[in-house]
């Protein structure tokens, strides 16, 4: 994986997970709490997998 390739995948990861944590603020479903359910739970999971891949991405580019 390149570094562009790898920074772009840091940058999804980050905004998917914003998305998932807002996505209850957005559609107006809350009550004054982010109410995750396991969608959510798998969404943040994949979110979170996206920028660990990108940043072992980097570490490995810049290691060697």
């Amino acid at each position: 994986m390149s570094k562009k390739t790898a920074l772009a995948a840091i940058v999804v990861g980050v905004a998917l997970n914003n998305y998932v944590y807002l996505h209850d603020l957005i559609l107006q479903k809350h009550e004054g709490l982010i109410d995750l359910g396991t969608k959510s739970a798998v969404g943040i999971a994949v979110a979170v997998v996206v920028i660990l891949a990108g940043v072992a991405a980097l570490a490995r580019d810049s290691s060697g």
